[in-house]
């Protein structure tokens, strides 16, 4: 089930791109990955000159000259061009952002070359020549102004956002962001920033070496970068980083950025003159943050949910809002059915899932198929089968700790919490019944299958956990910690950079994380429910809103079940060799 990995989609685009008469359309194929990234995302990676280069292109209609290539690469009459050996040349970067750039440029750094821009004349080179030049001036006074007034900040504002954006991309999935023709990175080989592969203070990432230098003497980018990650950061969650992924990241685009949220946040225009005149660009984004912030915050305290879109192709993530709000008429006939039939509730009766006491109590005994240890097991694995079949998913999954009595904060101490091992969470993996049917009688493969999502579901609740139980910050404790997710999301071309989903070719995702009180607060993501795809077609939004109904009713029953403290003893690997083997 593994996909063919991300190098091999670059690739595959940049060949496809290459056989395009236009360098307009090459450009769309290489920004886009050939439709895997939407093409207002995908051009949104391009820079001021890039922008400008792109409009004339369309605009002149500019063949694309060709790199040099053979006949069925897609050569033919445009394979010469008018522009002879100088001008314009189109790339494909290894992150898989388009670059327009000047010959010379070099192949270094898994650039792809696509090919040159053949203006129609010398004349229409000049002229884009000249625009070019005109935006790369108006980009780096825009860097310029920022910087400056970054320059003027007292040093410990510096060192504090540095510490801001250090622990928040240690902590988070991969960031990948652009800043003029520098990229920003805590992804593999080519990283920056610390995160998986660079430890904070390490010697390679940007953000040490920033440390160690006067603000005065900051690359611009680098001011540009840091200034606007804080500001990202501190308007909602350091999740808001993500939505830049693919994307510059500049002061006029960050403050736009920022204006459009807090309109849709319900600003008024009132608060849009008040941090206007806030002073300089860096004042005015540090001001939109802050407000976007508290409008958020009080919608979310009003009920208003959440979700967010994922391409992950380029990473990038867009929070969104449900319209209306998700509730109890949003889940699917079948489970409100199964449920009514096998305990009796009703979880459509009231505006929100709430399980009876006696209900949670029953779910604790022995369970009537001796396969499971209690009822609610059962219970689990019954439902989320029928959840596989209601939204047509390859495997459903449902991960949380094995016993709450672990993470009992009043009984012990923090230390005891944070040595838990995976081993000590478990997840119910439920395949569909056309990924049953796929293995055949190759009943070992399927097993294998399923106990390896299972396992990385369990990582992936060790991984939550310090963060979930608060715990983030405690020393002596763990680095080695993830965000917990607090908002469902969905996702397409998820196989492309997450480790265990190029491994096990989930191409498309949803997430409902689930949190509940327990140990005197609310513990975000201790729990979730997830479906994959391992192939076409994507979820819509009707199969989130479904799955984040299905969340609910989980989320009471968790709720429910947290006073038992009942231990889930199934589910580990011997548990899917007995099962499916």
């Amino acid at each position: 089930m593994r996909t063919e990995g991300f190098d091999a989609v670059v690739a595959e685009a940049a060949a496809l791109a290459r056989k395009q008469l236009t360098a307009s359309d090459a450009a769309r194929v290489a920004a886009t990955l050939d439709g895997r990234i939407d093409e207002a995302t995908g051009l949104a990676a391009l820079s001021r000159p890039e922008r400008r280069l792109l409009e004339e292109m369309v605009r002149l209609g500019a063949p694309l000259e060709g790199y040099p290539r053979t006949d069925d690469e897609g050569g033919g009459e445009n394979a010469g061009g008018a522009a002879g050996t100088d001008g314009w040349r189109l790339w494909l970067t290894g992150t898989g952002r388009l670059a327009i750039r000047r010959d010379p440029a070099g192949t270094g750094d898994g650039l792809h070359n696509i090919g040159r821009v053949c203006w129609p004349t010398t004349g229409a080179l000049a002229e884009a020549d000249r625009l070019a030049h005109e935006q790369f001036c108006a980009e780096r006074a825009e860097f310029d102004e920022l910087a400056a007034e970054l320059a003027e900040e007292p040093a410990e504002s510096a060192v504090e956002r540095l510490a801001v954006t250090t622990h928040a991309v240690v902590h988070l999935a991969p960031v990948q962001i652009y800043v003029g023709d520098r990229t920003y990175s805590n992804l593999g080989s080519r990283s920056n920033l610390p995160g998986k592969s660079l430890a904070a203070g390490a010697p390679g990432s940007v953000l040490t070496a920033l440390g160690a230098l006067p603000i005065a003497e900051w690359p611009v980018e680098d001011a540009v970068f840091v200034a606007c990650a804080t500001a990202l950061i501190r308007s909602g969650t350091a999740a808001r980083l993500e939505e830049f992924n693919g994307r510059q990241l500049t002061p006029s685009g960050m403050e736009a950025w920022l204006r459009r949220r807090l309109r849709d946040y319900g600003g008024t225009d009132a608060d849009l003159a008040a941090t206007g005149a806030a002073g300089g660009v860096l004042r005015r984004i540090d001001a939109l943050a802050l407000q976007c912030a508290a409008r958020r915050t009080a919608l979310v305290r009003d009920g208003v949910q959440f979700y967010r879109v994922i391409q992950g192709a380029n990473l990038f993530k867009e929070e969104r809002s449900f319209t209306p709000a998700v509730g109890p008429s949003d889940l699917p006939a079948e489970v409100a059915e199964t449920l009514r039939a096998r305990t009796g509730w009703d979880p459509k009766a009231g505006e929100e899932p709430a399980v009876p006491a006696e209900l949670a109590l029953s779910l604790t005994r022995p369970a009537a198929d001796v396969r499971f240890g209690t009822a609610f097991e059962e219970l689990l694995h019954g439902l989320l089968l029928v959840v596989a079949d209601a939204i047509g998913s390859d495997a459903v999954m449902a991960r949380g700790p094995r016993c709450l009595t672990d993470l009992d904060t009043e009984t012990l101490v923090p230390d005891r919490i944070l040595k838990l091992t995976t081993n000590e969470n478990y997840c119910c993996v439920v395949p569909g019944r056309a990924f049953r049917e796929r293995f055949g009688e190759d009943r070992a493969s399927l097993v294998k299958a399923l106990s390896a999502y299972s396992a990385r579901m369990r990582y992936n609740t060790w991984h939550y956990l310090p963060d979930s139980m608060g715990l983030g910050l405690h020393r002596p404790g763990r680095d080695d910690w993830f965000y917990a997710p607090s908002l469902p999301d969905i996702a397409t071309w998820s196989d492309q950079h997450h480790t265990g989903h190029v491994m096990f070719g989930v191409r498309n995702a949803i997430r409902v994380p689930i949190g509940i009180r327990f140990g005197g607060a609310y513990r975000p993501g201790l729990y979730d429910l997830r479906l994959m795809r391992t192939g076409e077609p994507p979820f819509e939004l009707s199969d989130l809103r479904a799955s984040v109904a299905i969340g609910q009713m989980l989320t009471a029953l968790h709720q429910a079940m947290a006073v038992h403290r009942q231990r889930v003893s199934a589910f580990d690997n011997a548990w899917f060799r007995t099962f499916h083997g």
